[in-house]
């Protein structure tokens, strides 16, 4: 999603450089800096990914104070990192927990169209103990599960690439 992020960006301003793709692109997966060091360390995925690089209002906060001295890469980094967010509380099964939203003021995580206790909410709550009780993923059943194996996750993802190359391709 970050590519179409910086395509739209570069349509509306009408300026293109391989920076802004790039810049789009690092902010898309920047979030997702303790997943490989998590992974790389201990070849496990727990429950503490996303503690510290989600929280959405303090790191889109400093994303869009950017904007005061690039207008332009601040708000691409806003868009992509907003929409990594709303990636990750997108809930197709039970293996997700959503993001902290609201921290500081909220230590809840939610999350969207998300199935907890055998029912689909449109935003589901969990917090801090449910989430601890939940077990560590193995690297290899994470990948599997979630992009190299048929889900509604994997299918978002690689939709939402092929998506973005399409959109990218048909209007360069």
């Amino acid at each position: 999603m970050g590519l179409l992020v910086a395509h739209v960006t570069t349509k509306l301003v009408n300026r293109r450089t391989f920076e802004m793709y790039l810049a789009s692109v690092f902010f898309a997966l920047l979030p997702d800096i303790d997943t490989g060091l998590q992974i790389f360390f201990s070849k496990k995925l727990d429950t503490h990914h996303r503690d510290l690089t989600h929280l959405p209002l303090v790191v889109i906060g400093v994303a869009l104070s950017a904007t005061l001295f690039s207008p332009l890469f601040g708000t691409i980094a806003a868009a992509s990192l907003l929409l990594h967010f709303l990636h990750d509380s997108i809930g197709f099964d039970e293996g997700g927990w959503g993001l902290k939203w609201f921290w500081p003021f909220s230590k809840h995580s939610f999350a969207f169209f998300q199935t907890k206790d055998g029912k689909r909410h449109f935003v589901t709550t969990w917090t801090a103990e449910e989430i601890a009780r939940r077990r560590p993923m193995e690297f290899k059943e994470w990948i599997t599960r979630y992009y190299l194996g048929v889900s509604s996750h994997s299918i978002l993802a690689w939709c939402s690439l092929v998506l973005s190359i399409g959109v990218i391709t048909w209007t360069w």
